[in-house]
């Protein structure tokens, strides 16, 4: 490496540079802790990883322990509590299912958490709606599946045999915009799940809208506050991308369920 370069300091950052590359792939190759990790750099732009690690690390230190914890998939589970032979049985006490790192975040199906999951959902749509209603081009609507007095009902746009999440319309085209919180290792999949289920949308437009340009875009909110990309989206419609603001707010709603996750683990 010396002889091929011209001086110390560009010997250095190529060494260290080959460092941080063997330590990613070492991390990314285990078989439990890396996994999240490698999806989340593979599907997350490197401004929201940035975002994320800066407002996690100011948590209280359990919470940030968790959201570690998580993030390595070595939460204290008791499908992992069993695995470590510290537990009799995987199970999880509110729902009888087998309590995974998944489960915990985004799975159970006990009343509480899918009422929590609900909350996280709309909470999470009110923000976009209302960044998107205050960026949007003024000759555009915005249609959307809340109970929100600035946005307009669906069904004006759409047969009442689809509810897609947000619809913004203007003379010529529809951007559908479809939110989705899951877990981290069901990005892909549940991305894919949304594409396929709305691929034929076009076919449930009212009469009046039928000669629009018609494109479905998805936003991913990851269970621990990462958010996929909404450029495509922005781009669409020539709105504003997503201020910091706006994607702070939402890490933050993810932190309340993470505290609710918590403390749902030891009841």
């Amino acid at each position: 490496i010396i002889v091929e370069n011209d001086s110390c300091a560009d010997v250095l950052k190529q060494l260290k540079d080959q460092q941080i590359q063997q330590a990613k792939e070492h991390f990314h190759s285990l078989e439990l802790q890396g996994v999240v990790s490698k999806i989340i750099t593979e599907n997350i732009s490197d401004a929201n990883i940035i975002l994320w690690n800066k407002i996690t690390v100011s948590l209280s230190q359990s919470l940030f322990l968790f959201c570690r914890k998580a993030l390595l998939q070595v939460l204290p589970t008791e499908s992992n509590l069993h695995r470590w032979k510290k537990s009799e049985n995987p199970y999880c006490r509110l729902c009888n299912k087998i309590q995974s790192n998944l489960h915990v975040l985004s799975n159970c199906s006990s009343i509480p958490s899918l009422e929590r999951y609900k909350t996280r959902h709309d909470n999470i749509l009110k923000l976009l709606s209302d960044w998107i209603y205050s960026s949007k081009p003024s000759a555009s609507s915005l249609f959307g599946d809340l109970h929100d007095a600035s946005l307009d009902p669906i069904e004006r746009v759409f047969l009442p045999s689809v509810r897609p999440d947000l619809i913004l319309l203007d003379d010529s085209k529809i951007a559908v915009l479809e939110l989705t919180i899951c877990h981290e290792k069901n990005i892909l999949k549940s991305r894919s799940f949304k594409m396929n289920k709305y691929k034929d949308i076009n076919l449930h437009l009212q009469p009046k809208y039928k000669k629009h340009s018609l494109q479905v875009f998805t936003i991913e909110i990851l269970v621990l506050g990462f958010i996929s990309n909404l450029n495509d989206f922005c781009t669409f419609f020539k709105t504003l991308n997503m201020p910091i603001s706006i994607k702070t707010e939402i890490i933050e709603t993810i932190r309340e369920i993470l505290i609710f996750n918590k403390a749902m683990m030891y009841v």
